[in-house]
């Protein structure tokens, strides 16, 4: 019902993109999409903004971080509040990397697919080399459910 997005305040391509997709995405619903940017990429930066985001009265219900370090920032600041993961707040991340699958609880993350990321990025340099233009390119994402947004309700 009230999801925020934890990014970074950066000018990276997929950056804008996460932020973009999460703003169009809540297009239509009350209220406005929050989104907070840290100053890096760090566990440290996304406790820091999590404990503020998490201590409002009218706190997110979810964050979404950009990264999963970002996350398990996000987890370390719920259980600091004493706040219980997933009924109080569910956490997901992006990467689906070592740290979503063994922080406690298991973080929910979006797995990317390297090798078709990689495929497609060098078709577009071959098209640029070549004198053409690279369009954008969508490439699927899996979401690996786990333990810190399981049994969440989606009504």
């Amino acid at each position: 019902q009230r999801p925020a997005l934890l990014s970074v305040d950066e000018e990276i391509s997929y950056i804008q993109d996460i932020e973009s997709a999460f703003s169009d995405a809540l297009t239509g619903k009350e209220g406005v999409p929050v989104i907070v940017r840290t100053a890096d990429l760090s566990e440290i930066e996304a406790y820091q903004k999590a404990v503020h985001l998490l201590s409002d009265p009218q706190r997110p219900d979810a964050i979404i971080a950009a990264t999963d370090r970002q996350a398990t920032g996000v987890l370390r600041a719920a259980h600091g509040l004493g706040l219980r993961i997933p009924a109080d707040i569910g956490v997901a991340g992006q990467g689906d990397t070592v740290i979503a699958r063994s922080s406690r609880p298991a973080l929910t993350s979006i797995r990317i697919q390297p090798r078709k990321l990689g495929a497609a990025a060098v078709e577009m340099l071959l098209e640029l080399i070549a004198g053409g233009t690279a369009d954008d390119v969508m490439i699927p994402v899996d979401l690996a459910v786990r333990d810190s947004t399981k049994g969440r309700s989606r009504s």
